[in-house]
């Protein structure tokens, strides 16, 4: 899962006009600066939980919202403690088979203070599921959604906005300015998207409950960037996942080769690569944190080498101004 905050009004930041102008005139309601916050999830099998809106605002709209879309409202418009112990409930719960808890899950995250906190720990736990918090300045190569959701997500989100404010009728106020999207506009055009990237979806077949005539019913298309990043981070941290996919291995060792089961040898191997990769996993996780503090580091020592610089500069300047100063008062006395 992961937060996104969006804005009421999405301008493009480059526009096309006649050159020397002095100002470009951009259509917009004014709302800019108006955020709000959409929280998306999705499973390694490439479904998508039910979009999570926080508004900002005290009181909760008195409008008709989707009934597959969660709507919430706080002070601040972002995730907090209280909102992730709903979202478990009303969102992470809605996945197949997250009602009763029945198969042991992997929830990745990355590591936001709402994320992290005792009780909310203890609730992912209390759910049979394992948190798996990313490192800060790794989520973009460990997050699924940053990898391959959060982007398609933006992009088809600006698509609804440019047809909202090029299309139908619209409200102004008093002072002739166009009135923003209402809540249950955002919800409907705006969140109410796909945001899956990849193939197209798959199609088979079922019968329709009413007619009973056979149709083709369309079925969600695994993402396998997605699902390959889940398994891994999930490898890395449970072991009991590890060891059963070192006996599916070793299952389908023993179909393809029969009188492999003879030989411990090749169980060791196994195991021992598993584990191996799992370190490696972790090694790298911890090298990419390492390297993101040195480059950090020599990012401040450039930009301090650069002041001084500029400091030695300016002192050789009022050195001279001084000089000549000097050499002007001697000529006057």
């Amino acid at each position: 899962m992961d937060e996104v905050p969006r804005t009421f009004d999405r301008p493009l930041t480059r526009t096309v006009n006649r050159k020397g102008q002095s100002s470009v005139t951009l259509k917009t309601t004014g709302h800019e600066k108006t955020h709000f916050t959409c929280v998306l999830g999705c499973t390694a099998s490439g479904g998508k939980l039910p979009p999570m809106v926080i508004f900002k605002r005290t009181t909760m709209p008195k409008e008709k919202f989707p009934t597959d879309i969660v709507v919430k409202v706080n002070k601040k418009g972002w995730m907090t403690e209280s909102l992730m112990h709903e979202w478990h409930t009303e969102c992470y719960g809605k996945r197949t088979g997250g009602f009763f808890h029945k198969n042991k899950a992997l929830l990745v995250m990355d590591s936001m203070r709402a994320h992290i906190t005792d009780s909310v720990k203890e609730a992912i736990k209390r759910l049979n599921s394992i948190p798996a918090v990313i490192p800060g300045g790794t989520t973009k190569f460990l997050q699924p959604l940053d990898i391959s959701v959060n982007r398609a997500f933006k992009v088809a989100l600006r698509v609804q906005w440019e047809a909202w404010m090029t299309s139908g009728e619209k409200s102004f106020t008093k002072a002739g300015r166009m009135r923003r999207a209402t809540y249950a506009q955002v919800c409907q055009r705006f969140v109410g998207i796909n945001p899956e990237k990849g193939s197209k979806a798959t199609r088979r077949k079922g019968v329709y409950k009413k007619t009973g005539v056979i149709v083709q019913k369309k079925s969600p298309a695994v993402n396998t960037h997605v699902h390959g990043q889940i398994v891994l981070l999930r490898s890395a941290s449970d072991p009991e996942h590890r060891d059963k996919q070192d006996s599916e291995l070793k299952s389908r060792r023993l179909r393809s080769d029969p009188e492999a089961s003879e030989s411990p040898d090749a169980d060791t191997a196994e195991s021992a690569e598993s584990a191996s990769n799992a370190d490696a996993i972790m090694a790298a996780l911890k090298r990419t944190e390492f390297t993101k503090v040195i480059a950090d580091m020599r990012k401040e020592s450039a930009a301090v080498t650069t002041r001084i610089d500029e400091v030695e500069e300016g002192a050789n300047c009022y050195a001279n101004r001084v000089v000549e100063l000097e050499a002007i008062v001697t000529t006057l006395s």
